[in-house]
């Protein structure tokens, strides 16, 4: 008599899953494609699928959650910060709020202004990169450290026209916040990522302040280590 295995389980916290997931995808695109995990909330792995619920216009808000399970496990998570007041990202909203922000940012990033942007973005490149070099041959180099993490910010920063901050800092706060994209059950972890957000926040409001009391200073960038500084100049017409 042949014996009938039971369907895989997305299970976030198997040994080794961080470091390679793809097998326990692939089992669960072969054998449980789609369905409710035991902790409530559906899971769609093949791509068809998730497209299909992505053009579905339905809410992606969490304040619309309405099935008892999922909000019930957020509480147990979360805590009194499942209900805490926060604004919403851009991402996290409905139209005609999403569209409405996704319009405005959009005419940062339209073909010319991206391509305005490739000669400054091949110098912090090539300053980081040579500061790399000039550890010596025989030192090992992190390249998210090195690149992968200050590049992108570098970016942002000179788009944005924001004053000095501290760059390690915002980096761990982000490396704790970014925790809240993968499955969470540990409420110490969660109260982590809620403290690490709201300093990020709280970060993010007084560069937003000094922009406002500055609009005619931008500022640049001037180092390629975490720590960056930056020369600040006033625009003059």
């Amino acid at each position: 008599m042949s014996q009938t295995m039971p369907p895989p389980v997305f299970d976030p916290f198997a040994p080794g899953f961080t470091d390679d997931p793809y097998p326990q995808y692939a089992a669960l695109r072969s054998g449980a494609p789609a369905g409710r995990h035991p902790l409530g909330f559906f899971l769609l792995t093949r791509y068809d699928d998730v497209s299909g619920l992505l053009r579905a216009g339905m809410s992606v808000e969490d304040g619309n959650i309405t099935d008892r399970q999922l909000i019930e496990l957020r509480e147990q998570v979360y805590g009194e910060e499942a209900y805490r007041p926060r604004g919403i990202s851009m991402l996290d909203r409905d139209p005609p709020d999403h569209t409405r922000l996704r319009r405005l940012v959009s005419k940062a990033f339209t073909p010319r202004a991206v391509e305005a942007l490739r000669p400054r973005i091949t110098g912090l490149v090539g300053e980081m990169l040579d500061a790399a070099e000039r550890q010596g041959p025989r030192a090992r180099v992190d390249l998210v450290d090195a690149l992968a993490f200050p590049l992108p910010f570098a970016v942002i920063a000179e788009m944005l026209g924001t004053p000095p901050a501290d760059h390690e800092r915002v980096r761990q706060l982000s490396g704790t916040v970014v925790r809240s994209l993968e499955p969470v059950n540990d409420p110490d972890t969660a109260a982590a990522i809620a403290a690490a957000d709201a300093e990020l926040r709280q970060i993010a409001a007084e560069m937003i302040a000094w922009k406002r009391a500055n609009p005619a200073v931008t500022c640049s960038p001037r180092s390629s280590t975490p720590r960056t500084t930056a020369t600040c100049s006033t625009m003059t017409s």
